[in-house]
């Protein structure tokens, strides 16, 4: 392989290195300032250094229904996690959803139907009951709390109601817990860390790797606010206008929400804006276009792996005629070498010179010493795009192909006894695949010379692949079979242009 190829390639692998580090504990993040200041501000709930406490598994309510498994705390009427039962009893901990903070009442369960559970409580002043209201088609859920003034004297009332308590993990799926706040018709990716409030918003939404829980919020809302509780534990609360109740009169607050997996579609059915809380970062566009591409070659091959392998092919085919001239313009460099290798004997004590004669040779023979690199350049946002993709799209968690369990995940073939230093626990089988199919692409595209440049180019020719093993091997399985079926389609090329030499050699 051309050394300005191989240099690109490596150029492009540590900008992935680099990147993925950089988002490890927080993906994504916009450090901007947001729309309403810190000081000053009424907080819904003090900030403390510690989390509520965890309750009793037997404490929980649950309510079933097709899609989904809630548990709830009975005694604070709030949503304690949701179990998806289509994604292999996959679960999202929310911790005292929907609690109302402050209010000094204990709920207890009153009545459950095939489409909602209510809880009730009372003191000597109001009474307040809230219903869950499950759609039993989609992820929907509409909650209402209802406050009923049973005194004899007008009140005063606050809900400062809180979406959830959200433990964010110190390890590397603490990348993908995300804040998404909808304010002013402009979307943001937040930091959850951070305590910050905001004002005229339609919708927030907390999402870890798969799925999300999203609020529309009322226009009466006053703020809402993201509020550090603990090391690693972030509360997102809503604070509402206070309300006067007179004697017997109510008052209705209505909440719509979705608690579902992060898939466009689905959150389209219950409100098309909130499908704005799918981000895939930097490169967004083209992996929301890869992302319906792959749907649309699913509904073909009825398999995401298969999906993958014809995304690689659609792929490989528009980027075709630049792969064309890529192995072209290595095969004419390759062609110039020994004048290269004459010119740099000549001016060996003078590189500015060697390096205008070169450019000059180039000029001469109309090559581009960068038209080599052009697709692999081409192939970096594709790349983190689709990187992406697989790691955060719910429809390919748990998806299989051949051996392969997950196509989210690394390719487990044999689980070792230990954990290994860069391989980890597992035998993972692609990334060899795809070393070997890159070791045989760089041999028949390199030329044989007796050189000191040919030498490096063997060197190159076994460390490379040695390296790229390593680099992919805990890499989604998904992500090492597109670069596989590329390098694959990569190297029929390459033996096809040189079969078409050897004819025109012989002629």
């Amino acid at each position: 392989m051309e050394k300005r190829l191989i240099s690109a390639v490596i150029i492009s692998t540590l900008i992935l290195i680099i990147w993925s580090g950089a988002t490890k504990k927080y993906y994504p993040i916009e450090n901007k300032v947001v729309t309403a200041k810190s000081t000053a501000v009424q907080s819904p709930r003090p900030t403390t250094n510690t989390t509520r406490p965890e309750i009793n598994i037997n404490e929980l309510s649950t309510f079933n229904n097709d899609h989904f498994t809630a548990y709830f705390s009975e005694k604070d009427a709030a949503i304690w996690e949701i179990v998806f039962k289509k994604y292999k009893d996959s679960g999202l901990n929310l911790k005292h959803a929907f609690f109302l903070e402050d209010n000094g009442l204990t709920f207890r369960k009153s009545t459950v139907n095939r489409h909602s559970i209510a809880f009730t409580a009372a003191d000597k002043e109001k009474r307040i009951d809230k219903i869950f209201k499950f759609d039993s088609k989609n992820y929907a859920l509409d909650v209402e709390i209802v406050v009923e003034n049973i005194s004899n004297n007008p009140i005063e009332f606050r809900i400062p109601l809180i979406l959830g308590e959200f433990t964010i993990s110190n390890d590397n799926q603490g990348r993908f817990d995300k804040l998404t706040i909808s304010s002013q018709d402009k979307i943001k990716h937040l930091n959850l860390r951070k305590t910050a409030t905001f004002q005229d918003i339609s919708f927030i939404s907390y999402g870890d790797r798969y799925f999300t829980v999203i609020l529309g919020v009322p226009a009466r809302l006053l703020k809402a606010q993201v509020n550090p509780v603990g090391p690693n534990s972030t509360e997102i609360a809503l604070l509402d206008e206070k309300i006067t109740l007179l004697p017997r009169q109510k008052e209705v607050l209505k909440y719509n929400t979705y608690i579902g997996p992060q898939d466009i579609k689905t959150i389209a059915l219950v409100n098309k804006q909130w499908s704005a809380v799918i981000n895939f970062g930097m490169f967004d566009f083209i992996a929301q276009l890869l992302l319906q591409m792959l749907e649309f070659f699913y509904q073909i091959g009825h398999n995401w792996g298969v999906a993958i392998i014809l995304l690689s092919v659609a792929i490989y085919l528009i980027l075709f005629p630049l792969s064309i001239k890529q192995l072209r313009s290595m095969k004419q460099m390759q062609e110039l070498q020994p004048k290269i290798e004459v010119l740099r004997k000549t001016y060996k004590d003078n590189p500015q010179r060697l390096n205008k004669e070169i450019m000059e040779l180039y000029r001469r023979h109309k090559i581009n010493p960068l038209g080599g690199c052009l697709p692999v350049l081409l192939q970096i946002p594709v790349f983190f795009a689709l990187y992406q993709v697989l790691i955060r799209s719910v429809a390919l968690k748990g998806a299989k192909f051949f051996w392969i369990q997950d196509l989210s995940l690394p390719d487990k073939i044999i689980s070792l006894p230990g954990t290994y230093p860069l391989i980890g626990n597992s035998i993972n089988i692609l990334p060899i695949l795809m070393s070997i199919s890159m070791f045989f692409q760089q041999k028949l595209s390199s030329a044989t010379q007796m050189s000191s440049s040919s030498e490096q180019q063997k060197m190159m020719l076994i460390l490379f692949p040695i390296i790229f093993v390593f680099i992919f091997y805990n890499m989604p399985a998904g992500l090492v079979l597109y670069w596989l079926v590329n390098n694959i389609l990569m190297l029929v090329q390459q033996v096809r242009m040189n079969r078409i030499k050897k004819t025109e050699t012989v002629s």
